[in-house]
């Protein structure tokens, strides 16, 4: 995608002008065959005729895995990072807080950095922002609802998903909610289990 990386203006925002015509590229690679849906970029919001910041960008069914949530993984801000989660419950992409190989200490074989997130009724997630992280909440199970931004595909009974390593799998909607914690987070410190 040279190209549409040729477009982009580094020193300005990804919603501003300078840089519409690139975050509005539809890249096909980015988006689920399997997804049932009939738009690709993001809809005018305030529908007032006109582009505004954040329209017609391109969109993704995938998104960086921020860790698992949900009560008891929550950590004092001086102790957390900016989404208030403790140490075992962070995953590999946080939105503006750098990982570092050496911080997945659970194993890049062992740890999913991108996963499936298909909403089919709205735009939730832009390919071009790299705020496009999302953490699972540690009491769903794969593909139960997508409402939640939880990891969801419209595969039957599988969902995408990345390893730190680069392999690629499908895991299955079955999969022990013990072990797919264990593969959402970065240093969990979870015994090694199969997938």
């Amino acid at each position: 995608q040279v190209a549409v990386w040729d477009r982009f203006d580094e020193s300005e925002p990804i919603g501003s002008v300078a840089n519409r015509e690139a975050v509005s590229a539809v890249i096909p690679t980015f988006l689920c065959p399997n997804a049932n849906r009939d738009f690709s970029t993001t809809p005018e919001y305030l529908v007032n005729g006109k582009w505004d910041a954040g329209e017609g960008m391109g969109l993704t069914d995938y998104g960086g895995m921020a860790g698992v949530e949900g009560p008891g993984r929550d950590a004092p801000p001086e102790e957390s990072d900016r989404y208030y989660r403790d140490a075992r419950s962070r995953g590999i992409m946080l939105a503006e807080i750098a990982t570092r190989a050496v911080d997945i200490t659970d194993g890049l074989s062992q740890t999913v950095i991108v996963a499936e997130r298909v909403c089919p009724e709205v735009d939730e997630s832009q390919w071009a922002s790299g705020a496009n992280c999302f953490a699972q909440h540690q009491e769903m199970p794969i593909n139960r609802t997508w409402k939640n931004g939880e990891i969801f595909s419209e595969h039957s009974g599988v969902a995408g998903v990345a390893f730190a390593d680069g392999h690629v799998e499908f895991l299955s909607e079955s999969i022990e909610q013990a072990v797919l914690i264990a593969l959402l987070t970065r240093a969990g410190e979870e015994a090694s289990h199969e997938h």
